[in-house]
């Protein structure tokens, strides 16, 4: 079973989380949760937050608390932002955050109901609310990848594998490294289409996004796959993987040495392994930007 460290304080009454999910699929299904892109006062807000992180200009959280005032969405969900993270000079206030944070989501921002989605979940600002909270992922979840990951978590949890896999797909289609996790993992699991040699691309993409889960499970499909190779290096290469998944766990992956051999290989191909291993994580430095999954972001790329 996959695990559900992001999603903490979820509720697993049948009847609670059943009814959230029928709303949830009913919403994707008639069509009414593919909400349009980001509006061009979104666009502006956002354009004078990047401005205002790159001066440190203060009279640009000014011109935002303004433009918030006004019932601008993406000034909403930025000021949103900085009263829920307590930054910028703003103290963390997490119950005007959540009413921001709504304000925007109304005017259809799918960031904004992303970000409401977060604090209903984990109880900040407002009583925990999972059905809530899913709800208004479902509805970011066409554009904003981490709240369809959200919802692929807990249909997985409730054992919806179907429904998990719809919207793993809509992660994975914006590259988010859990959306292509879950891909590769549904479909080891014989969800979805496309078998093994699908899984092991989603997989690729991931361990690529810097997914450590990802790595072992992309080295079962190697091992698998290459059952009947007699040369052995399939099997140094599915090895790699594994040291390259311990790898992502060390503060510093570029240093680590000395890692764990994995089952099966000799000392020889324990070094061929961990060479290859050296030069995958020399060649795939780690994301500088990690996707903010546990707390509220202010924009996309932000």
């Amino acid at each position: 079973m996959i695990g559900l460290a992001l999603l903490p304080a979820l509720a697993h009454a049948d009847g609670f989380v059943s009814a959230a999910m029928e709303k949830i699929k009913g919403a994707v299904l008639e069509g009414t949760a593919a909400i349009a892109l980001e509006s061009l006062s979104a666009q502006r807000a956002w354009v004078i937050w990047r401005g205002y992180k790159a001066t440190g200009d203060k009279k640009k959280l000014e011109q935002l608390r303004s433009l918030a005032a006004e019932k601008d969405s993406g000034a909403l969900n930025v000021v949103g932002y900085l009263y829920s993270e307590g930054v910028d000079g703003v103290k963390k206030d997490s119950k005007r955050a959540v009413e921001l944070f709504r304000q925007a989501a109304d005017g259809k921002l799918p960031l904004a109901a992303y970000n409401l989605g977060l604090l209903m979940m984990k109880g900040e600002g407002v009583a925990v609310d999972t059905r809530g909270a899913m709800t208004h992922f479902a509805t970011a979840a066409p554009n904003i990848p981490q709240a369809a990951v959200r919802v692929a978590l807990l249909n997985v949890e409730i054992g919806r594998y179907q429904d998990s896999w719809a919207f793993a797909q809509m992660a994975a289609k914006k590259g988010d490294p859990w959306g292509h996790y879950l891909c590769g993992k549904l479909l080891m699991m014989g969800v979805g289409t496309g078998g093994l040699r699908k899984a092991r691309e989603h997989l690729a993409l991931a361990v690529d996004g810097w997914h450590p889960d990802a790595a072992p499970l992309l080295a079962d499909i190697i091992d698998r796959q290459a059952a009947d190779d007699s040369s052995g290096l399939s099997h140094i290469h599915a090895g790699s993987y594994r040291i390259v998944g311990q790898a992502m766990r060390q503060a510093n992956p570029a240093a680590a040495v000395g890692l764990a051999r994995p089952d099966g290989l000799s000392n020889e191909e324990y070094e061929r392994a961990m060479s290859e291993a050296t030069t995958w994580i020399g060649n795939h430095p780690k994301p500088q930007k990690p996707l903010h999954y546990n707390r509220p972001i202010p924009t996309p790329d932000a």
